[in-house]
């Protein structure tokens, strides 16, 4: 007798039991994550997935606050170089 199939013998619930994300339809992804997956019609439902959505639109608000910041602080704009000699 090998080693699984003892250890079957002596955990029978174990090898049963299934994990929760593994249910179906007990997926728990977040507001943000069921809004992607919703606003997507469900093409889009993998974890991996959503993650990769999520950090692209972090990176897009994070370089529109940047680019806003930078004009709205940047100065005049109009730099006034000396003459040449």
């Amino acid at each position: 007798m090998d080693l699984l199939e003892e250890y079957k013998k002596q955990n029978p619930q174990v090898l049963e039991a299934r994990p929760e994300s593994v249910v179906a339809g007990s997926q728990n992804y977040g507001a943000i994550g069921n809004l992607i997956v919703k606003l997507s019609g469900g093409r889009i439902s993998d974890a991996r997935r959503i993650t990769k959505i999520l950090m692209v639109i972090a990176i897009l608000l994070l370089g529109g606050a940047i680019i806003a910041l930078v004009r709205s602080f940047g100065g005049s704009g109009v730099v006034e170089l000396p003459p040449n000699v």
